[in-house]
């Protein structure tokens, strides 16, 4: 094996891959070599491989204490690995200091310690020995400081002690076997008399106050994540700036409790020219996300300008707000003040790589200089947060009663231009994305443009930006659906100025991540879902029921090898279980094939042979579909039925289908209830399909109106109450 290619070993960079089809992909040279150095590593010839190899061989030695070290709350005697050097004698000084306050200080002898391993560099020994913790810690985090002699002089050494449970915090083990159901909805899409052509935070509450009266356990929502208020057109809510904040856009301006007090605001509201605006909006198919953040831009300055007495009791909670989320807070807030600046003079300069370079720092002069001459600019943006932050708190507080509450969505990682990595960029791995490799529905292979986390300096930052993301992730949700779940364990990561062909995955530290998103789970009372959808590794699925994250299962994809559907027995219990996704057809459009005609409308299909193959796939579809359908009891057998069969019927026995599964959670989706036929995201376009636009038919105030959701609803809760769920025990352990 070549320097580079244990360098690339040693940083997570897989030798290769099988794809779906079982034909291996090797990792070449060029693309380890891309990725190392996009990983900070440097590794431009020879001489420079050899000495990163060494410098990465060596690290975990000459140091005697990482700067985290996860340790399981169950074991029995718990205890950490340390390294010191040979010459190290006599006594070592171990203080631990408890996350509550508390604390003990240790002697050890290096004699008493158990010798795991030894090495030697530049003639220095170094030895790894066990040491053993002498009280039992709590989960929580912890710290640990070591102090030794070495030849004469002191040694200090110290480590977050990260004592985490095995197991997420889970409702279905303590649900007894009751199976819940829920409604899922993009917020954006939600329509109601009073919104102003978005659906928004009010609409939310007043959405969960309906659904929980409707029986529902859960409202679950797109994903909340900031974008860019300068670019409001662009709108996946799964390509964040930032995965810790939330997209001000859902903000309800007419429920801001400083709108009272600014009568330029009032005054502004009640023109006829915004309410003909408004008008236009609530009644548009689409959201028209230029023209609403454009009306809420212009009431949402003159709020604010009306804002500002720090003495009031809304001062006094803004401040309380700020000193809680700072720095990360004014650092996002910074960002987009720079942004609309620089796009301002510049439209182009739409990333901020092409910004001035004495701007792509945050604690750069010029940076800083800015922040001084626009703080009142500056300060809006973190008062945008500050209002989302209460209206969503004011959503989570109605979903309280229910056995769940509101099921938020954690996206896989950032857009390429993101708030996050001008802020953290040390933490992110800058010109390469992630992706996925070849598969049935992509032959090319897939770019995300997402910008991965770097695994080694997640490491080395001891953990503290993924726990501050889970936390800021849970704080108001129920449950939390992780984006492509798999990403825990390893990415695929396409190298910079390569297509997805030249891509390979890059390994994480998944049994660290899995303990810390447990921790923070039971802390926040959040069930963790993860979306085990794709290409999963062998294994994966088995550590995931392992740490109680709940199994994403897709009707469309839960077959058998000869094409069947699987009957509902054999879900697993520990799963959570729906008839679509936003990235595939609602199960009307699925069913009339509206999907492939508009495929086939985009030129997505690579030859009308290509076209005709999917219309007979989805023939073949249709009656594995009704064939289950009919082997459940659910529709009667009858001659052409296929052609007989009503979009409603097919609807109501399907969702019963689902929800006869032991899966502890049923996540009905308002376009598959609704009967819609057009899917929310056509993967592989961007503006050649209304992505993340399309409106409800329906608005909040009459959804649960309709006859047809009504009778769906109640079918769904009668099968969900019929069975209990221990069928799936064993569903769980053959799957």
């Amino acid at each position: 094996m070549s320097a580079l290619e244990r360098l690339a070993s040693l940083a997570g960079i897989e030798a290769g891959y099988h794809d779906i089809w079982g034909n291996w992909h090797a990792a070449g040279r060029h693309t380890q070599q891309a990725l190392l150095q996009a990983m900070g590593f440097a590794v431009a010839d020879e001489q420079q491989i050899e000495q990163s190899l060494r410098q990465m061989q060596q690290r975990d030695w000459r140091r005697p204490l990482p700067p985290a070290l996860v340790v399981p709350v169950e074991q029995h005697s718990q205890q950490v690995q340390v390294c010191l050097p040979r010459a190290v004698q006599g006594v070592l000084t171990a203080r631990l200091s408890r996350e509550d306050g508390g604390g003990a200080e240790y002697a050890y002898t290096v004699a008493e310690l158990v010798q795991l391993d030894s090495a030697e560099f530049g003639g220095e020994g170094y030895c790894r020995y066990r040491l053993p913790l002498r009280q039992p810690l709590p989960a929580g985090y912890h710290r640990l400081s070591l102090s030794y002699q070495l030849h004469g002089r002191s040694g200090e050494a110290a480590t977050q002690l990260i004592v985490a449970p095995r197991r997420c915090y889970s409702r279905a083990d303590l649900a007894h076997g009751q199976r819940l159901w829920g409604l899922s909805a993009q917020l954006y899409a939600l329509r109601s008399d009073s919104n102003w052509g978005i659906g928004d935070f009010s609409d939310l509450a007043d959405f969960v106050g309906r659904a929980l009266g409707a029986g529902a356990a859960a409202v679950g929502i797109n994903p909340l994540h900031p974008l860019y208020p300068a670019d409001p057109e662009s709108c996946s809510p799964y390509s964040p700036t930032s995965r810790s904040f939330l997209n001000t856009l859902y903000i309800d301006v007419e429920a801001v409790p400083d709108l009272a007090a600014s009568a330029a605001a009032r005054e502004a509201l009640q023109s006829p020219q915004l309410q003909a605006r408004l008008q236009h909006l609530r009644a548009a198919e689409q959201v028209d996300y230029a023209a609403v953040a454009a009306c809420k831009e212009e009431l949402l300055r003159l709020i604010y300008a009306d804002f500002g007495d720090p003495d009031s009791e809304r001062g006094r909670a803004f401040a309380r707000y700020c000193a809680e989320r700072d720095p990360a807070l004014e650092r996002l807030a910074t960002f987009d003040a720079l942004d609309r600046h620089f796009r301002a003079e510049d439209p182009a300069c739409n990333r901020w790589q092409l910004w001035p370079p004495a701007f792509q720092r945050p604690d750069s002069p010029a940076v800083q200089a800015f922040v001084a001459a626009h703080r009142r600019q500056v300060d809006y943006f973190k008062y945008l947060q500050w209002l989302a932050e209460e209206q969503l708190a004011a959503a989570a507080d109605r979903a309280a009663p229910m056995p769940v509450g509101l099921y938020l969505d954690l996206a896989v990682g950032c857009d390429a231009g993101a708030a996050a990595v001008w802020a953290e960029r040390e933490l992110y791995v800058g010109a390469t994305r992630i992706g996925a490799p070849a598969d049935q529905f992509c032959a090319g292979g897939q770019n995300w443009g997402l910008i991965p986390l770097n695994p080694c300096a997640l490491k080395e930052c001891g953990y503290a930006p993924f726990i501050a993301l889970l936390r800021d992730n849970m704080r108001y949700a129920g449950a939390l659906r992780i984006d492509h779940v798999m990403g825990l364990m390893r990415q695929f990561w396409v190298p910079p100025e390569q297509d997805a062909s030249a891509g390979v995955y890059v390994n994480f530290p998944l049994q660290d991540l899995l303990r810390i998103v447990a921790l923070e789970s039971q802390r926040a009372r959040c069930v963790v879902i993860g979306e085990d959808l794709g290409t999963v590794p062998a294994g994966f699925r088995e550590t995931m029921a392992e740490a109680a994250i709940q199994s994403y299962r897709v009707l469309y994809f839960e077959r058998w090898d000869n094409g069947w559907f699987k009957r509902p027995e054999v879900y697993p219990q520990q799963s959570v279980v729906t008839v679509s996704t936003h990235d595939l057809p609602p199960l009307a459009g699925w069913w009339r094939g509206a999907d492939i005609e508009c495929r086939r409308q985009l030129g997505l299909y690579q030859s009308e042979a290509d076209f005709d193959a999917a219309v007979r796939d989805r023939r073949a579809d249709r009656r594995a579909l009704v064939d289950a359908l009919v082997d459940e009891g659910l529709l009667a057998p009858a001659e052409n039925l296929l052609e007989a069969l009503s979009v409603d019927t097919l609807l109501r026995a399907t969702q019963a289908y689902l929800a006869r599964s032991p899966g502890w959670l049923q996540m009905v989706v308002l376009e598959d209830a609704l009967g819609i036929e057009q899917q929310t995201n056509m993967p592989g376009t961007i503006h050649e399909h209304p992505n993340w636009r399309r409106r409800l038919p329906l608005s909040v105030e009459t959804i649960f109106a309709s006859a047809n959701l009504r009778a769906l609803l109640l079918e769904v809760a009668h099968q969900r109450s019929l069975a209990p769920a221990a069928a799936g025990a064993a569903a769980a352990a053959t799957d």
